[in-house]
């Protein structure tokens, strides 16, 4: 089973790589790419403390929905305020940094 997953996750990055799933693309994969690693870093801490701090309080299931919304909020909102506003600055910077 785990070698069946790695050679379709192979298969899938070769057809990433040679541009042949291109016509699949849509506008918002490339939100929802840039937010996996926002993603990441909210999820664990805050969804952990979070969690101990209201998971008694709440249904699992209405707790669940909530982090899951929250967190994707939270990695939007980091996306669009930190990321987005200072891509083209950091850009230059690195450009001219690399300038020979």
């Amino acid at each position: 089973m785990i070698a069946a997953i790695i050679t379709v996750i192979c298969v899938v990055m070769t057809l990433i790589a040679f541009q042949i799933t291109r016509q699949l693309g849509r506008p918002g994969f490339a939100v929802a790419g840039a937010l996996t690693y926002r993603l990441y870093l909210v999820h664990a801490y805050n969804g952990f403390v979070l969690i101990n701090f209201i998971g008694r309080a709440l249904n699992r299931w209405v707790l669940l929905v909530a982090m899951i919304t929250g967190m994707c909020g939270a990695a939007y909102g980091i996306h669009r305020l930190s990321d987005v506003r200072f891509a083209s600055w950091l850009r230059r910077a690195l450009t001219r940094a690399a300038a020979p």
